[in-house]
């Protein structure tokens, strides 16, 4: 098997949906008005760079890799690019009046994802059964709507009410919410053919360092006494991209915590082999019985997209088959994974609150670990496929998984409209991750970013960090 894969060739026919491309050097939602710029027209660009964005994470790929849906959490391509559609129209176009036709009357069925007060829908684990509507046709119905809803706005008068901008708003940063996807989908599509076709072309790298076989210092421990902490979001607050915020992320309350220390870096695939080398995947004591049994039933002994060739680890990246770094975050763990390892090092996973004011001291500096790093020149310092081998990214690179639950917080109110079920009707049986990931775009993620999977799931851009409890 090599351990170098050369990256699909471009198609750059996907790009004619959206003619006059911008540059991304900028944030695709600007959290400070341009001088002069109105607001109609701050709303436009954002909305044009954010589509745009969505139909170049799609241009390396084949027409053929848009299509295949091979598991059931999987979605094909083609689809994350109608369903963020079908919200515009849906939510906001026809709600408003805008004359937007579906192409066919199947389209609000096979687009919408789970919105039970919108209608039927199509079964996720059967997306990839249709060959039809054809990936011609739905980027014409993107183009459709993108030149629907670019007119409506251009028409609205000045002073848009509030409320419609939120729901712009809203289906933009359910775009955002779908690129990430649409990576996480993607990888695990060319994953699953025996060739492991690359996503994109190995970028420069630095030498590996050699890896440190000493415990981690104290230093590389952050420390928090306990105490009186505010945590969350109101809708009305600024932040540092604007006033948006999902509801999960409200309301603002108050937590006590006992004093703590948390690992200034992820955990590495160094860590991690060692786990694995002690039998970490053999100890049913290490793990919880739900993830004893799922690891049983699925007979799995290492991370997804690692493989093993005689006595070398190698992974699978958005850049193809790659020796495994040592230094290197690892990543693509469930939470069963992470929580084994972490009782196998006898500490444990850091609570949301407890990684939420440890955040709070790390600054988010670059895009260098986000989304935006997909596009940097082939000198780029970073592998987004990879996290850098620092193994210190609080911000990006990777989501974290935490011992938390996800629920509500203190006085959370799920709205009663069909933007209540975007959040609040998930909240049973699932983790909180935090911390943004490389496929998150730079402009979408917040300290205060609640994400959430399954236990089990593990094609997420996942890590993790360690914390552990300190006298009173």
């Amino acid at each position: 098997m090599p351990k170098s894969q050369v990256a699909s060739r471009n198609r750059p026919a996907l790009s004619s949906s959206l003619p006059d491309r911008e540059p991304l050097a900028s944030p695709l939602l600007t959290d400070t008005p341009i001088a002069g710029q109105r607001l109609k027209d701050r709303l436009i660009d954002d909305y044009r760079r954010v589509r745009q964005l969505s139909i170049r994470l799609c241009e390396p790929l084949e027409t053929e890799d848009l299509v295949v849906q091979p598991a059931a959490f999987v979605s094909p391509p083609k689809w994350h690019l109608a369903h963020t559609s079908w919200f515009f129209v849906n939510f906001l176009l026809h709600p408003q009046g805008v004359s937007c036709p579906w192409p066919n009357e199947h389209y609000p069925r096979l687009f919408n994802s789970y919105y039970k007060s919108q209608g039927a829908h199509w079964q996720q684990g059967q997306r990839g059964d249709l060959s039809r509507p054809t990936v011609a046709q739905i980027l014409a119905f993107r183009k459709q709507v993108d030149e629907a809803l670019i007119n409506w706005l251009q028409s609205c008068p000045e002073d848009l009410p509030n409320a419609l901008e939120q729901i712009l708003r809203l289906g933009l940063a359910h775009e955002q919410q779908h690129q990430e996807l649409l990576l996480m989908d993607i990888k695990y599509i060319l994953w699953s053919n025996p060739e492991l076709p690359a996503y994109r072309q190995p970028v420069s790298r630095p030498a590996p360092t050699e890896p440190n076989p000493q415990p981690l210092p104290t230093s590389d421990h952050w420390r928090c006494p306990a105490g009186l902490f505010t945590f969350g979001a109101t809708p009305a607050a600024k932040n540092r991209h604007g006033e948006f915020c999902f509801d999960n992320e409200t309301p603002q309350h108050q937590q006590w915590l006992p004093a703590f220390s948390i690992a200034r870096r992820l955990t590495s695939n160094r860590e991690y082999l060692a786990f694995i080398a002690d039998g970490g995947y053999q100890r049913p004591e290490l793990w919880l019985s739900e993830g004893w049994d799922w690891l049983q039933q699925n007979h799995l002994q290492q991370p997804l997209y690692w493989l093993q060739e005689g006595d070398d680890w190698l992974q699978y990246r958005l850049d193809g088959l790659q020796p495994l770094e040592d230094n290197a975050p690892v990543s693509h763990l469930s939470f069963y994974e992470a929580y084994a390892f972490a009782r196998w090092t006898g500490k444990r996973l850091p609570s949301e609150y407890e990684w939420e004011v440890f955040a709070r001291h790390s600054e988010i500096t670059t895009n260098r670990a986000f989304l935006e790093a997909q596009f940097s020149s082939p000198a780029a310092e970073a592998d987004p496929a990879t996290p850098g081998s620092a193994c210190s990214d609080v911000h990006g690179s990777l989501w974290q998984w935490t011992a938390s639950p996800y629920s509500p917080y203190p006085g959370y109110r799920a709205a009663a409209d069909a933007f209540g079920e975007y959040n609040g009707k998930f909240m049973i049986n699932q983790m909180v991750l935090r911390g943004g990931c490389l496929a998150t775009p730079s402009d979408h993620y917040r300290l205060t970013y609640r994400n959430f999977y399954q236990p089990h799931q593990r094609w997420p851009f996942t890590g993790l960090r360690l914390a552990e409890d300190l006298p009173g």
